[in-house]
């Protein structure tokens, strides 16, 4: 299911590249530039690079992985002080 959502993902960062370029040259209007703009900068965004570099996490389920291991350390940490 992965594989599916990249492709259309990568379907849909070509035919906004398309658009970008109609706009450069002046074929689309304004409107329809700001748009891709503000989808490519979501994308951006939403990358795991950008993730990592503002240590927000990738997934959900790594945000619950590092919780849980948060509360494991933290759990075997207070049973040493005992």
């Amino acid at each position: 299911m992965n594989d599916h959502n990249d492709a259309l993902k990568h379907s849909l960062d070509i035919a906004f590249a398309m658009v970008v370029g109609g706009a450069w040259l002046k074929v689309l209007p304004t409107v329809s530039t700001v748009l891709v703009i503000v989808w490519y900068l979501l994308r951006i965004w939403e990358s795991e690079t950008v993730k990592n570099m503002t240590g927000r996490p990738i997934t959900n389920k790594d945000w619950i992985d590092t919780m849980t291991f948060r509360r494991v350390r933290q759990a075997q940490e207070d049973a040493q002080q005992k």
